[in-house]
């Protein structure tokens, strides 16, 4: 029940559209331009299958595979290049495409 406490309030003040949450090096809030990178997708994924294995009723199951299915088809192919080979860093909720010749990094602190 913990963990899945901890999962809710991390998605509640941190989640992204595609059900990861922005964390680019850092836990990053909710805002659209605030990325994720692909480790932070599948290791969700893992935490969230062995979460649904771990709980004590169906229903507590169902909500971590319900996450676990919406991070698989919403986060990972937006995480991944078509052929399987190559990655972009982060991966953004309002990022329709990534190109080549961008600037290193897109935040003023930096």
């Amino acid at each position: 029940a913990e963990s899945w406490l901890a999962w809710e309030m991390l998605m509640r003040y941190h989640g992204q559209p595609s059900g990861i949450f922005a964390a680019d090096e850092f836990l990053a809030g909710r805002m659209p331009s605030r990325g994720a990178e692909l480790c932070a997708v599948v290791e969700s994924m893992w935490s969230l299958a062995l979460l649904a294995q771990a709980s004590p009723t169906d229903s507590q199951a169902t909500k971590a595979l319900d996450a676990l299915e919406k991070l698989a088809f919403n986060a990972l192919p937006g995480s991944v290049a078509d052929d399987l080979w190559s990655h972009p860093y982060l991966q953004f909720a309002n990022s329709i495409q990534a190109t080549k010749g961008e600037a290193d990094h897109v935040w003023t602190h930096d």
